[in-house]
């Protein structure tokens, strides 16, 4: 027997932290410095995986395939997160659904708020990523992201009094 509603069971959004699509893409496995919510921007501190506060990106957080709790419910799902110390997969390169903190268009560039979540790139900001679908703020979007490098600060502790040109450490 058909399902009468074809919306009953899906809606059509991807959750945030969904990989997007059948392209390629990279995952690296990261350990969580803090608890990570699904689909936001992450960076690496301390060899961690931490939201991030502002671009550039490590990549994004992937929603894993199961949820942690007793109660199977829609606000168990929303809060469910990355915990400390918890390996967790990390989007280097694809497409992926986020979270996004306002109103976004397919085309617009993209870069990251204070808290991780992705907004439209305004003038100046660095670029992170495209989103590929509109969204609301406060919901998801899909955004198509690569591998980010930047430079090195010149008056970053690591360079201060150093003469070394290797990349080691």
């Amino acid at each position: 027997m058909a399902i009468p509603d074809g919306k009953l069971y899906d809606d059509g959004v991807l959750g945030a932290g969904a990989v997007a699509g059948t392209g390629p893409t990279t995952i690296n496995t990261e350990k969580a410095g803090v608890a990570v919510g699904f689909g936001l921007g992450v960076t690496l501190s301390g060899g961690k995986a931490v939201p991030a506060t502002t671009a550039p990106i490590y990549g994004v957080s992937v929603r894993r395939n199961y949820t942690v709790g007793y109660v199977l419910n829609d606000a168990a799902k929303d809060a469910d997160a990355y915990q400390e110390g918890e390996a967790m997969g990390v989007l280097r390169e694809g497409s992926i659904a986020v979270q996004i903190s306002s109103d976004v268009e397919a085309g617009d560039n993209a870069t990251v708020d204070a808290s991780g979540k992705f907004k439209e790139a305004a003038s100046g900001d660095t670029v992170v990523g495209v989103f590929r679908t509109a969204g609301k703020a406060g919901e998801t979007a899909v955004l198509q992201t690569s591998f980010q490098f930047g430079t090195v600060p010149t008056s970053s502790p690591a360079s201060a009094g150093s003469t070394s040109t290797g990349t080691g450490k």
